[in-house]
């Protein structure tokens, strides 16, 4: 039987994406070796080092030798709240100055036109600059000039991009998934709890569940108050994660994989740049793990 193209989609997530790293890590120890790899925003980040050649053990001592914290410094221009000069500086000393079609596995990193609204699917060029334009958080991070066009963050289009992987003929999809359900599922689930009551209980029952989340996000808000971080910053994170997480789920309805993992990374701020990033690995790995059967009986299965 011929071996069944793979491909493998890496969602954004900021620092949620650690996972991806341990995820990748079980992924390799099945000796699944993906013929296409898809990234977002950090996924686009963790696509091109393991496109590059990286393996997840490599890119765990890399990672944890260059904090997050450290890439990153305040700015004042009106372009982001962060420069990027310490990170372009990190990807070109790993990367190089590759260029994306001359990798080893084939690379697509997914950004948003600034100025169209449309996606925008880089799959040749210079590399440093294409995950820069994907993981231009907007507001968060400065966008990038690429050929006449400025580009960001593809989280806001396609965080997820399975379909870019399907558009490209792949028999077999494997996404790695960092953003779940948030408000509105669990706005759905009470509904279904509440199907046959009067409209107007149901009503009130939706309006408990937004006060029960608003309680919690302004309990969020006043810790990270006493610990000194912005309201406004949080407000900013809290907001995208929001966005995002409702957006994947249409895109998931649409073009589900046929693997999905999902770490446990809902308490991560995509800017948690302090976090323990073995914690953040682990919940990928734990993830992975619980699909591993699933991976086995689809690698066994005959390729549609």
């Amino acid at each position: 039987m011929d071996t069944p193209r793979i491909g493998l989609a890496l969602g954004g997530g900021g620092m949620k994406g650690l996972a991806h790293v341990g995820a990748l890590s079980v992924l390799e120890e099945m000796g699944i070796q993906p013929n296409i790899i898809a990234g977002c925003s950090i996924g686009a980040v963790i696509g091109a080092f393991y496109a590059s050649g990286y393996r997840a053990e490599h890119m765990s001592y890399i990672l944890k030798s260059s904090p997050p914290a450290s890439l990153f410094t305040w700015r004042f221009d009106g372009l982001g709240l962060f420069d990027v000069s310490r990170f372009e500086d990190f990807l070109y000393q790993h990367l190089g100055n590759k260029r994306i079609e001359q990798l080893p596995i084939p690379l697509a990193l997914i950004t948003s036109d600034l100025e169209t609204g449309n996606e925008v699917v880089l799959e040749e060029g210079p590399l440093v600059p294409a995950v820069l334009a994907s993981s231009a958080v907007p507001g968060i991070f400065p966008p990038v000039e690429i050929e006449g066009r400025l580009l960001v963050d593809g989280g806001l289009i396609n965080n997820l991009p399975i379909s870019v992987l399907k558009a490209r003929q792949v028999q077999y999809s494997i996404a790695i998934r960092l953003f779940k359900k948030y408000i509105w599922n669990q706005v759905q689930e009470l509904g279904k709890r509440a199907h046959g009551e009067a409209d107007q209980d149901t009503q009130h029952v939706i309006e408990r569940v937004q006060r029960a989340m608003l309680s919690g996000m302004l309990d969020r808000v006043r810790e990270r108050a006493r610990k000194h971080i912005p309201m406004a910053f949080y407000i900013i994170k809290r907001s995208l994660d929001i966005v995002i997480a409702h957006h994947e789920e249409v895109q998931l309805h649409q073009s589900p994989p046929d693997i999905l993992i999902e770490p446990e990374v809902t308490d991560i701020g995509i800017l948690d740049f302090k976090e323990d990033p073995d914690l953040v690995m682990e919940r990928g790995i734990q993830a992975a793990r619980a699909v591993q059967s699933q991976v086995t009986r689809l690698l066994h299965a005959s390729p549609s």
